[in-house]
């Protein structure tokens, strides 16, 4: 199975690394990874969801244990890493919560789904689409809440609480992805024919989800590669980050599912383990600079954790299943 995964997993890899070298191409140092990150989030990712939620069979249903090993080990996972990552970063609390961040939240959308995806066929569609919607909003909406929380300088509480439910109604309500995933989920419970034209539209929008994303990766990791070359950068949090991320991370969830679900179906454990183990995403970045954290050390991060990704994913796959 070792090979087998890692056969499956470089191709998307080697997306990220054709990006990386176009972003030395002037072409593509403008704006070029705003707007195909953009063409990603909002059309071709939600069209993929739509398509994976539409095919997939949900007479079996959705595992419980499934979201709630996900929820208790990411909890779990930072809360155990978030102490020496402060007691690292002397004692830095918005640099520790962001490293902490980057220790556990991967990039289940742009390169999960396309991993999971090639590594389970169909079989893996509906445990990919639930388990990125899972991670997506534990820090979509944990992250920003906690930060609210921790560092507003609001004096009075409505202020804050009005904030906070902002920060709700926009990782739920204005979410393209959720909206595709129930849309789909949707047409799959009530056997609804959409119009073959519009279908095959969307499939062939969904087609372009994996390359562009995994190229929009690649475009991101350059000015990670800045990072390192600069200097001045602490790297005992990004190694420590970067080991909670590619190996804490997939290990305490087998563990978890081992103890707690041994029954859990093969696909569901599988997409687990995967998505537990993948490289940190470039979100955890945006997320950090947005809230006063060092996106220098979270950009290393996304680097390091990408670039040993290839080896620990077929690795945890191989071990963890």
């Amino acid at each position: 199975m070792l090979v087998e995964v890692f056969l499956k997993v470089l191709p998307l890899f080697l997306g990220i690394l054709v990006g990386y070298l176009a972003s030395y191409w002037p072409r593509f140092q403008e704006n070029a990874e705003p707007a195909i990150s953009a063409f990603v989030f909002y059309i071709a990712l939600p069209a993929l969801l739509f398509v994976v939620a539409a095919k997939a069979d949900l007479g079996e249903g959705i595992p419980p244990a499934f979201p709630a090993l996900i929820v208790a080990v990411t909890v779990g996972v930072s809360l155990v890493s978030f102490v020496p990552l402060w007691i690292i970063s002397k004692r830095d609390l918005p640099n520790s919560i962001a490293a902490t961040l980057s220790a556990t939240y991967g990039n289940v959308s742009y390169l999960g789904i396309p991993v999971v995806l090639g590594i389970l066929g169909t079989a893996g569609g509906l445990p990919a689409v639930i388990g990125q919607l899972v991670h997506n909003l534990i820090f979509l909406l944990g992250y920003p809440v906690l930060h609210e929380l921790l560092f507003s300088q609001r004096a009075d509480r409505a202020g804050r609480w009005k904030a906070i439910t902002h920060t709700v109604y926009k990782a739920m309500v204005c979410s393209p992805l959720i909206w595709a995933i129930v849309l789909g989920i949707a047409v799959s419970t009530t056997k609804i024919s959409v119009f073959a034209p519009l279908m095959e539209f969307t499939s062939m929008l969904a087609g372009a989800a994996a390359p562009g994303a995994l190229f929009a990766i690649g475009l991101s990791l350059r000015g990670a590669v800045r990072v390192f070359r600069g200097g001045k950068l602490r790297l005992t949090p990004v190694w420590a980050a970067g080991v909670a991320k590619l190996i804490l991370m997939p290990a305490a969830t087998a563990a978890a599912a081992l103890i707690f679900a041994p029954d859990i179906p093969h696909p569901w454990l599988i997409t687990l383990i995967i998505m537990a183990g993948m490289p940190t995403s470039a979100t955890a970045y945006v997320l950090s600079q947005t809230s006063g954290g060092d996106g220098r050390t979270v950009a290393a991060i996304i680097l390091v954790t990408n670039f040993f990704g290839i080896v620990t994913l077929p690795i945890a796959a191989q071990l963890f299943t």
